[in-house]
């Protein structure tokens, strides 16, 4: 029977929406990857960081390389009116992943049929990479791992999409220079003395030195840093105490920081520094944590005028707009560090429901799927046919 191309992206989002698993345990999602390529008859190197796969097409250069992510998230899906939904407890693809695979196998196929008619003056890869939103217990993302596949390391542009529930479907978004924010995370222990709520003199209270901690944490942003530049510190967690009348021995924190520009960033961590401090002026000791994250992601904007202009061609140079800087962040990022890449932004918006990114009812607009493979396909025409 034959099988449109919307049909067919449509049909493999849904396959992988069904299997969601979390990051470097994506062994069924690679199986099902691995399926469709050997039909396809496309080679590819599996196993790479345990689940991950590339796909190279043609030789020599230009090169230019795709990049799509393989894992979930730990959620319980709320998406109880279709019939695809998870299958796996506590697991769902909800942040898109799912679609961007879809569309990357669409493209392998249509790049196959250009590489098997010989029209191909250069190589392109597909990269299937595990783990975009955690890291391992070396603290790597998928994108590190990957990066250092031998395979990778001639790539001369990276590109890769995010398929967002909130912007309007059908619309492109694409931004020159600086696009999602560099991600800290910090963990903050206040250590006090334990004791009795009726006798605090005789303790050393971490709640309340926490509130003190806190009102300097919230005082960073509006009068530590340049306000010209965006930025945020956000205290996300606060744990302390399971008795009303009992003063805990420790309060435990923890938080994310966001930035764009890297001297503002090393402000913010000092500033940080600075603020937990105050633990010990008060008869308490502190313990802190910085994790350093994903950096920012940076578009070259010659390739970001690139993927407008292929952009425009599908879906018409109306719908191919600016998007502002975005406080979330991708390992993407590390491809951009080094090689002039573009990351940009397919609106899917399914309904007037909010279905945010990272949510248990998040879904999107399938049928807008095909034309976002159509656009990677003529970025591989803009580099590789004469």
């Amino acid at each position: 029977m034959f099988i449109s191309d919307s049909e067919y992206i449509i049909r493999m989002r849904r396959v992988f929406h069904q299997h969601p698993e979390l990051g470097f345990q994506e062994f069924e999602t690679a199986k099902i990857i691995i399926s469709e390529l050997e039909k396809m008859e496309v080679p590819y190197k599996s196993g790479i960081g345990g689940t991950g796969i590339v796909v190279q097409l043609g030789t020599g250069h230009p090169h230019i390389a795709f990049r799509t992510e393989m894992d979930a998230l730990p959620i319980e899906e709320a998406n109880d009116d279709i019939d695809y939904a998870s299958k796996i407890p506590g697991q769902m693809h909800a942040c898109g992943h799912d679609g961007h695979m879809a569309i990357m196998l669409h493209t392998v196929k249509q790049a196959k049929s250009l590489c098997d008619a010989g029209k191909l003056s250069g190589k392109v890869s597909f990269i299937f990479q595990p783990c975009e939103e955690t890291r391992n217990e070396q603290g790597q993302s998928g994108a590190q791992i990957m990066l250092l596949e031998e395979y990778l390391q001639d790539v001369d542009h990276f590109f890769a999409c995010s398929v967002e529930s909130t912007f309007e479907s059908g619309k492109i978004f694409v931004r020159d220079n600086a696009v999602t924010s560099a991600i800290d995370r910090f963990d903050i222990d206040i250590v006090g003395k334990a004791g009795h709520g009726a006798y605090p003199h005789k303790a050393v209270d971490p709640i309340w030195i926490t509130s003190h901690v806190l009102t300097a944490i919230n005082s960073i942003q509006s009068r530590c840093v340049d306000t010209i530049s965006p930025s945020i510190i956000s205290v996300c967690s606060v744990n302390g105490g399971d008795a009303w009348n009992a003063i805990p021995e420790k309060v435990v924190l923890s938080g994310t920081i966001r930035t764009f520009d890297q001297s503002i960033r090393n402000n913010i961590h000092e500033r940080l520094s600075k603020c937990v401090q105050i633990s010990e002026l008060m008869g308490g000791t502190y313990k802190l944590d910085i994790l350093r994250g994903n950096p920012t992601v940076v578009n070259a904007p010659n390739m970001s005028a690139i993927v407008r202009r292929c952009a425009a061609s599908v879906v018409g140079v109306e719908n191919v707009v600016d998007v502002p800087l975005q406080m979330g962040g991708d390992d993407f990022s590390y491809y951009s560090i080094d090689k002039p890449s573009c990351f940009f932004y397919f609106g899917a918006k399914r309904d007037s429901i909010s279905r945010q990114h990272h949510s248990s009812n998040f879904n999107i607009d399938e049928n807008v799927l095909v034309k976002f493979s159509n656009v990677f396909y003529n970025i591989i025409e803009n580099f590789l046919i004469g």
